[in-house]
């Protein structure tokens, strides 16, 4: 009896032991993997823009300037300052 009960005080404490152990999660694997790709996809192509010098003729300059314009007036709101005051009159014996 003795021998059994020691033998599952070893064995739950060996389990205890395994069990409690730290292990590095997944997450902490790939830890600044998803940043690395994206500075690697951003600078992937160093002449990416020197490549096409061309100008872009799909607008012309009063186009462009009235799509600008109406871009930045969407951003304009117009204030109305109300104010309004409720005066009650009256006698107090009303209330």
């Amino acid at each position: 009896m003795k021998f059994t009960t020691a033998m599952i005080i070893v064995f739950l404490s060996l389990a205890m032991l395994f069990g409690c152990a730290r292990r590095e999660s997944r997450v902490a694997d790939f830890y600044g993997l998803s940043y690395e790709q994206a500075m690697f996809n951003q600078i992937y192509d160093m002449d990416a823009g020197k490549k096409n010098m061309e100008p872009v003729d799909s607008h012309d300059g009063k186009a462009a300037a009235s799509t600008v314009e109406s871009y930045r007036d969407s951003f304009k709101v117009e204030h109305k300052i109300t104010v309004e005051h409720k005066v009650k009159t009256g006698s107090y014996e009303d209330m």
